[in-house]
């Protein structure tokens, strides 16, 4: 077992070791990356977060070029009816950024989500314009970098106030107020 202290990729939690990017995951597996253009927030995991009041949550992903050059990008999923993906490509100038929204639908969050992926392709490019479908087709697979992310959905119940069944119940009585 092979282990890397150096972080020499480009997220803060990814390392490298035998010319190979991990990123770091929350419960301390390593799953392998070759994303070295892109940073990706977050770079591992997509958290939504499900209440009564929200049918369709969402989530930002944001997308910054760290290369001195142009890169594309295009974002992926496993589940491309139970997401709505905004912009779901884009090429981005040299340190800039994109927010991504990524929202998952009614009937996406009745599915497994946990097993839901999203896989973040990127490729540097010349020209500042969108690439097109036809146009990632023809890049060779070694030219293009990619970075997957999970899918955690958390349903939350609406809030109330915790029993304490040390303190008995109070019932205040209501105020009624008097017109002489």
């Amino acid at each position: 077992v092979q282990t890397c202290a150096l972080p020499i990729c480009a997220g803060p939690h990814q390392s490298k070791c035998g010319g190979v990017c991990y990123t770091l995951l929350h419960n301390g597996e390593a799953m392998p990356s070759n994303m070295q253009l892109l940073q990706l927030e977050p770079e591992s995991t997509l958290h939504f977060s499900k209440t009564p009041m929200t049918s369709s949550p969402s989530r930002l992903l944001k997308v910054t070029n760290l290369s001195s050059s142009n890169v594309a990008f295009k974002v992926k999923t496993t589940a491309p009816k139970a997401y709505l993906v905004r912009p779901s490509n884009g090429t981005l100038k040299p340190n800039g950024s994109q927010d991504v929204q990524i929202i998952l639908q009614p009937q996406g969050a009745d599915a497994n989500t946990n097993t839901h992926r999203f896989l973040v392709q990127a490729v540097p490019v010349q020209s500042s314009e969108t690439v097109s479908r036809e146009q990632w087709g023809e890049y060779p697979k070694e030219a293009i970098q990619e970075q997957r992310l999970s899918v955690v959905l958390e349903e939350q119940q609406p809030e109330c106030e915790p029993i304490n069944p040390d303190k008995p119940a109070t019932i205040q009585p209501p105020v009624v107020a008097h017109q002489p």
